[in-house]
């Protein structure tokens, strides 16, 4: 398998889609998992704070 290059923003796009539904998922088919993913949501948050990137409540990317 051959890795190409993703550009940041469609990268930010991609795992903020995916921890979003998988959070939905957990919430009604794992809510035992649902702190961990909330904590993991936190995390990301963060991270791309620091790499100036706000996520607005439906994990919509804004670049400040």
């Amino acid at each position: 398998m051959e890795l190409g290059r993703i550009d940041r923003a469609r990268l930010i796009d991609e795992v903020t889609i995916q921890l979003y539904c998988r959070i939905g998922l957990s919430k009604k088919h794992h809510p035992d998992d649902l702190p961990d993913y909330l904590q993991a949501w936190e995390y990301w948050k963060g991270l791309c704070g620091k790499r100036g990137v706000e996520l607005d409540a439906h994990g919509l990317e804004h670049v400040r």
